[in-house]
């Protein structure tokens, strides 16, 4: 046999290489320390001067912003003279003259009134959505101050765009319209930096919405109004945007790997960015990297080709020696002693190599005589053993197993994958499991097999297996025996099938069958004898029977009619079927059937007991008489029906309870007591369900014989055999008229209010937690009125409070007159109501509106006059007139508008009290809570 040359030079092999990784682990840790910290600070250098070209952009930027709305505010003065001439030329002339306005706002420049309909403008473009509509107009109109809106685009959607507004005002600082700018991000000058040129070679600036997520400038002209990705998708833009001024590497929408910083303006809701590839910033250490690369891998294969010489010379000893012994292997002759060299190390390890052939050879010998002793006892015991080496799955058998298979041993042992077809397929398959366990389990095992021989014979055998464990503790062979019981298991199946069948007849009996002797021992107990007395037949034989199953005070008897029969051969009890009372283990007594037959054998008597429990049929018995007495006298009514429904049996309370009479309903239908209430399809789910389960219960209403409608209770069962068909249906149910009766009376006191019969505040906070859900799920909005009286308390004060109930009732009649059918009118207390409107569209500004009529419509409904007749008046007393007129406050919710219950009730109380403090007889508006916001309408 020959070594392969990887297996000869191994050891150079493995301590050259080994040499050669840990060169190469210290060279290279050394190079990415090296390379990572001159990374880091070229990083930090290019940062540094990132954030200082960014503060100075973006200073640029606020102030070229700055100027652009300083300018429309020094234009305001002149305008207001203009705009309250008579004259509209007048207003576009000196519009004309503020020329520079048309160079700093090339998109345009547009005077609004204060109504935000345009007066006069320099423009040259379409704006698209018209100004008003703007929120920066609305905002300077209705704040009185400039503002500089968000960007958008016009209708050709091929720049970005962007608005701001100046108020124009009078001498008495009243808003008489506002000045409205429009910058074109491709002729603005604060975009001119961003456009100039790249930063670096590869870099550029860019200017961003935060707000949009858009581009609005950038050196890439390519990249101008580019859609960033939405938000979470990629974690570095979304820190950027949110404001943090920071530098951070991370790959752009493009794929690229960029150097970026940012920083949000302070005016507008833009973020400046500074970004350069890292290809370009971090060209020079990459260089560096390659050029240690070279050097690692020059200084890596001289110190392997040095290594490499000095092991040769050091290890040819060692080769010369393992080429001696190879020789040998390849030889069949015993292997010899090796010739020892040089007396060094080596020496003295062919030296140990010689002495531990002899005594291995020795031991063989040994081992030799141990066979043939080994060999003969198994044949003389007919049993076999084997071992089975699990590394390489090769199998040894001894000859004895040889001939228990009827093989040749000269083939050899067939492995145990092909010993499968030696062995039935359900025994070779708990083999397999045996083994496997053996082998995780480290356990050994013992199983009965059925074989299959060469010759085509059937044996039985007995198989034992045990594991080696080598020394760590993994299994390195399996061994164990193999013995041929065929005869010892087929003498021993003859005895157990007679056995078997005398116990089967016994066993099979559904009685309890007990032998008995002349002493009263017992001699057999059957297996119904331990279910009915919980005695096994192993702790009962050779014991007193008298004292296992007789109770105490009838064992004097058992005995003494024992020995009268064996006196006298006369018995009042054996060849008679009785019923008497017996004991269990556990104590109990219980009435049974019993028999008693005698007989002779060898001139001694025995005795045979057929017993039967009737415990349960007196059981039965009992609970038939207790069901009757249940059915008859239940204060819920019972029917009783066959498997098609028709009526087998009522009890009484069915009749108190319908005032149907039992003979009236009998053979009929239950159906006779519908009320026409529950439709085709409850009574379907009804019957699937019954069908389904074998039970339904529930509410349901039906009609008395009188022809009254009432609620009941009902619970159905269904009754099966033992296929489990159904027989009957058993259904009980009892009047709930007066429970339902207290449920409304309890829903009334605690939803609504006793006087005007509206929802209370309680039943307002569950519709109006419902409207808000529901809005958010389907955007639309609604509105939320406050309103209270506002001369309600004079009527009380000269009239007493019963007269403004009479008030308060009619104003609540009016309100359920202005509202829709699906909208909700609530009394909180005194003199406020509520009122909630839903579904009033998707549009803000539309729900407003609708409101705001509603609202209206209610203000003027509310103040006509109440005619109202004093409860304590007689008829010849005038009705008393009274004016009452309302403040209402009206509030949006929906969509991100007032998305909580608290807010939204806040807020048109707010709106409220603006209402009383403007005057009263007003409705106000607020859709945000703030004042600023908030629209009144005036009486």
């Amino acid at each position: 046999m020959r070594l392969s040359p990887l297996l000869r030079h191994s050891i150079k092999v493995r301590v050259t290489l080994a040499m050669l990784g840990a060169f190469l682990v210290i060279l290279w840790s050394l190079a990415w320390v090296v390379t990572r910290e001159l990374r880091q600070d070229m990083q930090a250098q290019i940062e540094h001067q990132q954030q200082s070209t960014l503060a100075l952009l973006s200073h640029s930027i606020d102030q070229d912003l700055t100027d652009h709305l300083r300018a429309l505010e020094l234009a305001t003065p002149a305008l207001s003279v203009a705009l309250q001439g008579v004259a509209a030329a007048d207003l576009a002339q000196s519009l004309q003259n503020h020329f520079y306005l048309q160079q700093q706002f090339a998109a345009g420049v547009f005077v609004l009134g204060p109504d935000a309909q345009p007066l006069a403008a320099v423009t040259q473009k379409v704006l698209g959505a018209p100004l008003k509509d703007q929120p920066y107009v609305q905002m300077a109109l209705h704040q009185g101050r400039s503002v500089i809106g968000a960007v958008f685009l016009g209708p050709d959607a091929s720049a970005p765009l962007l608005g701001m507004a100046a108020p124009i005002k009078d001498a008495q600082e009243h808003v008489l319209g506002v000045l409205v700018g429009v910058i074109d991000f491709r002729q603005s000058s604060f975009a001119d930096i961003i456009h100039r040129g790249p930063y670096g070679k590869t870099g550029g600036y860019l200017l961003i919405d935060a707000v949009q997520r858009r581009i609005l400038a950038a050196t890439d002209a390519s990249r101008v109004l580019e859609q960033l990705p939405a938000a979470g998708a990629n974690p570095a833009i979304d820190r950027a945007l949110q404001g943090e001024a920071v530098t951070q590497v991370f790959r752009n929408p493009h794929g690229v790997e960029i150097l970026a910083s940012d920083q949000m303006l302070d005016g507008v809701p833009w973020v400046a960015s500074v970004a350069i590839p890292t290809a370009e910033a971090f060209a020079p250490i990459r260089a560096m990297q390659r050029r240690l690369l070279l050097a690692v891998t020059a200084a890596s294969l001289l110190g392997a080709l040095l290594v490499w010489g000095l092991l040769r010379r050091a290890l040819a000893p060692v080769f010369d020696t393992l080429t001696q012994l190879t020789a040998m292997l390849e030889t069949p002759q015993p292997i010899q002693p090796l010739a020892i060299k040089q007396h060094d190390e080596l020496g003295t390890l062919v030296a140990a190599f010689n002495t531990v052939l002899q005594r291995q050879a020795s031991v063989q010998a040994e081992l030799l005589r141990h066979t043939d002793v080994l060999d003969r006892t198994e044949a003389v015991a007919k049993v076999g053993s084997w071992r089975w080496h699990v590394a390489d799955e090769s199998v040894t058998w001894s000859d004895e197993l040889f001939r228990i298979f009827k093989l040749d041993p000269r083939k050899g042992a067939p492995t145990f994958d092909a010993q499968a077809q030696y062995y039935a397929p359900q025994d070779m398959l708990r083999l397999r499991e045996a083994v496997q366990r053996a082998r995780t389990e480290r356990t050994p095992y013992e199983l009965e097999l059925h074989l299959r021989r060469a010759d085509g014979s059937q044996r039985i055998a007995m198989a034992q297996g045990r594991v080696v464990v080598g020394p760590n503790n993994t299994v390195t062979d399996l061994y164990g025996t193999l013995q041929d019981v065929t005869e010892l298991k087929l003498a021993q199946a003859a005895v157990a099938a007679n056995e078997a069948r005398l116990q089967a007849l016994f066993d099979a009996a559904l009685d309890a069958v007990i032998g008995m002797d002349e002493q009263g021992r017992v001699t057999h107990w059957n297996k119904s004898a331990e279910t009915i007395f919980g005695w096994r037949a192993e702790e009962v034989a050779g014991k007193d029977l008298g004292a296992l199953i007789v109770p105490a005070h009838l064992r004097d008897a058992h005995a003494s009619g024992l020995a009268q029969f064996l006196t006298t051969e006369k018995s009042r009890v054996l060849n008679r079927r009785i019923e008497v009372n017996a004991l269990r283990r556990n104590g109990q007594v219980f009435p049974i059937e019993l028999s008693i037959l005698p007989f002779q054998s060898e001139g001694r008597f025995h005795f045979t007991a057929f017993i039967t429990d009737i415990s349960q049929r007196r059981d039965a018995e009992i609970k038939l008489q207790r069901a009757a007495n249940v059915f008859k006298y239940a204060f819920e009514g019972i029917t009783v029906t066959d498997a098609d429904a028709n009526i087998l049996d009522v009890n009484d309370g069915f009749t108190r309870i319908t005032g149907y009479r039992r003979d009236e309903v009998l053979g009929k239908n239950p159906r006779v007591l519908q009320s026409g209430r529950q439709d085709a399809a409850f009574y379907q789910a009804l019957w699937a369900a019954l069908l389904e389960s074998g039970h339904w219960s529930g509410e349901i209403w039906n009609r008395r014989k009188s022809g009254e409608i009432y609620p009941e209770w009902l619970d159905i069962s269904a009754i099966r055999d033992e296929q489990n068909v159904i027989r009957q249906y058993v259904a009980i149910f009892s009047d709930i008229t007066t429970r339902k009766e207290l449920e409304e009376r309890v829903r009334q006191l605690a939803f609504f209010d006793s006087l005007t019969q509206l929802p209370n505040r309680r039943l307002l906070a569950d519709r109006l937690g419902q409207a808000l859900l529901a809005g958010k799920r389907s955007g639309q909005f609604g509105a939320l009125m406050f309103l209270d009286l506002d001369n309600f308390k004079p009527l009380n004060d000269r009239h007493g409070h019963a007269t403004g109930d009479l008030l308060l009732a009619e104003v609540a009649r009016r309100l359920q007159q202005c509202v829709r059918q699906n909208d909700t009118v609530a009394r909180l207390g005194g003199d406020e109501f509520v009122v909630m409107l839903t579904e009033l569209g998707p549009d803000a500004l539309d729900a407003a509106q609708q409101a705001l009529v509603i609202a209206e419509k209610i203000r003027l409904s509310l103040s006509h006059v109440y005619v109202l007749a004093a409860p304590s008046a007689d008829a010849h007393t005038p009705p008393i007139e009274h004016h009452c007129t309302c403040s209402v406050g009206v509030t949006l919710y929906g969509d991100d508008i007032a998305a909580d219950l608290d807010t939204v009730l806040r807020q048109a109380d707010a709106a409220m009290y603006q209402a009383k403090a403007a005057g009263r007889n007003r409705v106000v508006l607020s859709a945000t809570g703030d004042a600023a916001d908030s629209a009144a309408t005036p009486a």
